[in-house]
């Protein structure tokens, strides 16, 4: 009996993945994030994006600053109750954008 090593398959198949998997993630998170946020004018949702960091090995989602207020929203202020919308969102999300991980780079294993 004879062990067949994929390793080197797999480790294809994450790297070929890796900006689907940003893209996917950053479109996912925007979305919701966009979803939760109150809305008084509509500036801090319509300035809602994400990055994708060098060699895709990651995203960074938040506002432009053009609302650059968002952080008070976030994290409070003396004056205004922390409101955590966008690190709600991303707990919120984790099983999602682990399946959704799971599948980009399955698909990109073949059969």
């Amino acid at each position: 009996m004879s062990i067949n090593w994929y390793g080197a398959e797999v480790k294809a198949a994450i790297l070929a993945s890796k900006k689907e998997i940003c893209n996917t993630w950053g479109t996912m998170l925007t979305a919701e994030y966009q979803g939760r946020t109150p809305v008084v004018s509509g500036n801090m949702k319509a300035h809602e994006t994400f990055d994708i960091l060098p060699n895709n090995d990651g995203i960074q989602v938040g506002t432009t600053p053009e609302a650059d207020y968002a952080l008070w929203v976030e994290l409070g202020s003396s004056k205004q109750k922390a409101q955590h919308i966008l690190e709600n969102t991303v707990n919120d999300s984790l099983s999602r954008l682990e399946s959704t991980a799971s599948e980009i780079i399955s698909s990109k294993l073949g059969d």
